[in-house]
């Protein structure tokens, strides 16, 4: 049996991106087109109040994974290569030299995020960016998983 095309609107790409950026597991349901978001567990480990808010989407999951398709968060490495990127696009040269030296350091995620954070524009800028990169890096998933279901 051919598994229906994955596909998303503008609202579940945001939602499912934003999602994957807080730490979340983002799996589509197959038969119904809906997402659903639930804890990395192995990233934030076991919560004592709120893993009842996720119970029944967990059990769900777990007693259908064929039903499901897991959209994955970026790596570190694609994650610094999107900053990386970023700082390529940054008009200011002086920033854009800070941003690289933040790279080439160690801890680059923080002290990317301490130099971007020092600048309302470039801040602003940096949020539309990673929003734009992660919404392209979820429907790039999309399209593979797609075109593995039409090798099936």
């Amino acid at each position: 049996m051919k598994e229906q095309k994955i596909t998303l609107t503008d609202a579940q790409l945001n939602e499912a991106s934003g999602d994957l950026d807080m730490g979340m597991k983002i799996y589509y349901n197959l038969k119904t087109g809906e997402i659903n978001s639930v804890p990395d567990l192995e990233e934030f480990g076991a919560f004592d109040d709120g893993e009842g808010l996720w119970e029944d989407s967990i059990k769900e999951i777990e007693s259908n994974p064929d039903n499901y398709a897991e959209l994955e968060k970026m790596s570190s490495r694609q994650s610094f290569r999107m900053m990386e990127n970023f700082a390529a696009t940054v008009a200011d040269d002086n920033l854009k030299s800070k941003l690289f030296n933040s790279l080439d350091r160690k801890s680059p995620f923080q002290n990317f995020k301490l130099e971007v954070d020092n600048n309302e524009h470039y801040r602003q800028l940096w949020f539309k960016f990673k929003d734009e990169e992660s919404v392209k890096f979820v429907k790039e998933q999309i399209e593979e998983l797609n075109q593995d279901n039409d090798q099936d």
